[in-house]
């Protein structure tokens, strides 16, 4: 049978292909550029975001139909898992590792 795979010794990986563009930056003052960038979105996002979703469980806050307020409800807590799980770590990555 013919192999249709080359074999893992020989082959080769491409060193930019897990890269995302802001670990091509080389210029220090570029890259804490795009941290304290990552590190406002994080921040407005975090209070943003708990801020609605405190108001969306109080009582009479928002005087919308329960299926709206669910929605919102809904991306409020979507937007704070990729706040945590993505807009922080590029901040983390971009402060820990100079370029």
């Amino acid at each position: 049978m013919k192999q249709l795979l080359p074999r893992s010794n020989t082959l080769k990986v491409d060193r930019m292909a897990n890269l995302t563009i802001t670990d091509a930056i080389e210029d220090n003052t570029e890259r804490y550029i795009w941290a304290v960038y990552y590190i406002f979105v994080f921040l407005s996002s975090f209070v943003g975001d708990s801020l609605i979703l405190y108001a969306s469980f109080q009582q009479d806050a928002f005087k919308l139909n329960k299926f709206i307020v669910s929605i919102i409800r809904h991306i409020a807590a979507c937007d704070l898992i990729y706040a945590v799980s993505s807009v922080l770590p590029s901040a983390i990555s971009l402060i820990a590792n100079p370029a």
